[in-house]
């Protein structure tokens, strides 16, 4: 049996487009959300992480629930969504990392990235020495994405 992935950010996000929809449930099942319903196209929410690994899909009348439950309502915002989301212990997949050394001339501390993929494996950065950097916790993802998406 495969081991589970520790998901470590529940949210959520409304989608009213169904294909967008679809294409952001995909997306959770490849990187290791497992899911507890199938798709369902009148039901615009996607919610992770509440139970375990899960990802499902919820009418709008009870984001107030999740958030109560802890969720973080990502609002309509997806790509905040999938930062939050893609948050674990396991691997550098889509994660988002922060500079914290004055070592690089164009990226002063503070600095956050995406992780790259690389053709064996995800990682930091060709040019990012892991040393230098860490993952991004869930308060600094939330502000990134409060002040670049103004």
């Amino acid at each position: 049996m495969a081991n589970k992935m520790a998901f470590k950010t529940p949210c959520l996000v409304c989608v009213e487009d169904a294909k967008k929809r679809k294409k952001l449930f995909e997306w959770a099942c490849e990187i290791g959300y497992v899911a507890a319903y199938r798709i369902n196209e009148y039901y615009p929410v996607l919610s992770t992480a509440l139970t375990q690994d899960c990802i499902d899909i919820c009418p709008k009348s009870i984001i107030e629930n999740l958030v109560d439950y802890g969720a973080i309502d990502c609002g309509t915002d997806i790509e905040l969504f999938k930062a939050l989301a893609a948050m674990n212990d396991e691997n550098d997949r889509e994660q988002w990392f922060i500079i914290t050394a004055d070592v690089y001339c164009d990226l002063p501390p503070g600095h956050m990235f995406k992780c790259q993929p690389h053709p064996s494996q995800w990682h930091v950065g060709a040019s990012i020495d892991p040393m230098y950097c860490r993952k991004a916790t869930t308060e600094e993802i939330i502000e990134h994405f409060n002040t670049t998406h103004l």
